[in-house]
């Protein structure tokens, strides 16, 4: 039984992985508002049935693949000691660029989407959720202040990856997530100075 159970979700994974193939394929020729369950299957060479199986929509696979980037980010910070990195958010920009540049390798045309912004909030959110109780710990600032502070940092810095994806990728990452990182470690310094 457990044997016939792996094997069912071997194939599912499979079945999965093929679909999210021919979308992302299918992303780097057309907008995401044109690509059709029917252009899916025949990529990825399955029938409507099986896509359903899986699928209600286009958008659904999208969202899934989201949610893939963003479980494995929250993963890594959850394993981060985050009240020494904000001491020097080198090490934490460093591994969010190391995901988006394997996001934007494997993903990039779902990247280069016009929607693709409600991903970014996405990690804005996950990178907030993470950082605010150690932050509270190191600011009297109230809650809804910090939250302010945070969204502005982390949308920020996550709205310069997307642009220079969108861009053509003209600087390297790494030159990147450099002068981001020193423009977040001066903004974390002078939440320090702020006082209500």
């Amino acid at each position: 039984m457990d044997g016939s159970h792996n094997k069912l979700d071997r194939r599912v994974v499979r079945t999965k992985k093929m679909i999210k193939e021919a979308l992302v394929e299918l992303l780097s020729e057309q907008n995401s508002n044109n690509v059709s369950i029917t252009d899916i299957t025949q990529r990825a060479d399955i029938n409507r049935k099986t896509f359903y199986n899986h699928y209600a929509a286009v958008h659904e696979i999208i969202e899934e693949i989201e949610n893939e980037i963003v479980e494995e980010f929250t993963v890594l910070i959850e394993g981060m000691d985050l009240m020494e990195e904000l001491k020097n958010p080198y090490n934490l920009l460093n591994s969010l660029s190391t995901i988006m540049f394997k996001a934007i390798d494997t993903y990039g045309s779902i990247l280069k989407q016009e929607h693709s912004l409600a991903l970014l909030l996405k990690f804005a959110e996950k990178l907030k959720e993470a950082v605010i109780t150690p932050l509270k710990k190191q600011t009297k600032l109230p809650k809804d202040v910090l939250n302010i502070y945070v969204e502005y940092i982390f949308i920020g810095m996550l709205a310069v990856y997307r642009r220079w994806l969108l861009a053509g990728q003209k600087q390297s990452l790494k030159e990147v997530s450099d002068i981001l990182s020193t423009l977040s470690i001066s903004a974390f310094e002078g939440l320090s100075k702020i006082r209500k």
